[in-house]
């Protein structure tokens, strides 16, 4: 599989000698494996595959260092009851804050050597070297990625801001702190059976404390799309509508979420979560972009071409990139339940 006379081998990289058919293989095949890697990369988790449903990713071409989100959260004080010739009120008006999401940046680097072209020449050697070296990046990519998703770390230039941090009631996120003045409203919502704090009880309370976190996050008719749930709390759902007919997915949606524990109730999404604790539930708005999240066109999962490998023996390299940033726009339109 040599190079036809006239045409650059792939990337014009000078071959390891004595190797030059098996490492055009390699990279050939590599290449036809690359579009299925790249624009089709499932990463293994049910949120990802929700939004990839629901076409709730917004892919940008142009970014900058941080995402700005304005939010219109100040009264204006004019607004007052008048007779006559009262003197019109002409203070000056502030109408909207700030919140500032920065994107985060995932590499990795897939890595070949000349030994590996000599002790791999035969074609069914090699497919399974280049096989072995694909599935051990995705899978990679797809666990870091998808840690990161859901994780309560903030953003920091580095790694993006995870959506549990969002969740972390009393925790500054995009800059603000709900602590400050004026920012009270800047949290999620934390129903409690008591409104101070007491916990539902799973066993007895399970449908009243879900309508009440639903009713608590529902303002202007927007409320949460999908629920992650704790293992005991997922159970205790699934005893609740497993024989109601309105529960199912499509034929589509039974492919794309096949191996995900996940139910659809009244058009809304409801997920096991393995990560968050047994009898937690949160509830999450994708659809009005309460949370979101972003993903730069051009660097979406996207390999960059082979190098030689600097300071190595006889060794080449390509990193595959992704930038991603979670933003919230309204956090109060999500919210966490903590049964006991």
């Amino acid at each position: 599989m040599a190079a036809k006379p006239g045409h650059p081998r792939r990337y014009d990289l000078p071959l390891f000698a004595g190797t030059e058919d098996t490492e055009d293989m390699f990279l050939t095949t590599m290449s036809e494996l690359d579009t299925e890697l790249v624009n089709e990369l499932k990463v293994d988790h049910p949120l990802w595959e929700y939004l990839q449903d629901k076409n709730l990713i917004k892919y940008q071409s142009d970014i900058s260092t941080d995402i700005t989100i304005p939010l219109l959260d100040k009264k204006n004080s004019t607004v007052k009851d008048f007779t006559a010739y009262d003197d019109a009120d002409l203070t000056p008006q502030d109408a909207t804050s700030e919140a500032k999401f920065l994107w985060g940046h995932i590499a990795g680097t897939q890595m070949y050597n000349r030994e590996e072209m000599v002790k791999n020449s035969g074609r069914y050697k090699l497919l399974d070297l280049i096989e072995t070296k694909t599935i051990q990046l995705k899978e990679s990519i797809n666990n870091h990625f998808g840690s990161k998703l859901i994780g309560t770390q903030d953003c920091d230039g580095r790694a993006m801001m995870g959506i549990g941090l969002i969740l972390n009631e009393n925790a500054k996120c995009g800059g603000i702190s709900p602590a400050d003045a004026g920012f009270n409203y800047w949290n999620p919502q934390t129903p409690s059976k008591d409104g101070k704090g007491a916990k539902y009880s799973l066993s007895t309370d399970f449908r009243l404390a879900m309508r009440k976190l639903r009713r608590d996050c529902t303002m202007n008719k927007m409320s949460p799309d999908v629920y992650f749930m704790g293992e005991d709390v997922w159970d205790t759902h699934c005893a609740f509508v497993e024989n109601k007919t309105t529960v199912n997915l499509t034929a589509e949606q039974a492919d794309k979420f096949a191996g995900y524990e996940m139910l659809i109730d009244n058009g809304r999404f409801y997920m096991y979560e393995e990560n968050l604790p047994a009898k937690t539930v949160w509830g999450l708005n994708f659809k009005n972009r309460a949370v979101e999240l972003r993903i730069h066109k051009d660097t979406n999962f996207s390999f960059q071409p082979w190098e030689n490998t600097s300071g190595k023996i006889q060794s080449k390299h390509r990193h595959c990139l992704l930038y991603a940033a979670v933003v919230c726009r309204k956090r109060n339109l999500n919210g966490i339940l903590e049964f006991s």
